[in-house]
């Protein structure tokens, strides 16, 4: 996912869209991330190719979802100054 958003895992700062990817225990995916909304298509696709490539696993369904309260913290990490 860090390649289709970023172009390599290894790059200098600040990433144009900041993320984060966890892939739960019951298998299911998930990558937050902070886009401008004129941008937020763009990086859905790129999600979604990203994800349809990869090896090991097949795509059942996509669909967004607001912000889990648990996740709060993490998207105001990555929304802060330093990220973006």
């Amino acid at each position: 996912m860090t390649v289709a958003l970023c172009g390599h895992w290894e790059h200098e700062p600040p990433c144009r869209w900041p993320h984060n990817n966890e892939l739960d225990d019951a298998g299911l995916f998930r990558t937050l991330f902070i886009a401008q909304a004129a941008e937020e298509d763009e990086v859905r696709e790129r999600i979604s190719a990203a994800l349809r490539s990869g090896l090991g696993w097949h795509v059942n369904a996509e669909c967004p979802r607001e912000v889990a309260p648990g996740e709060r913290k993490l998207a105001e990490r990555l929304s802060a100054p330093a990220n973006g």
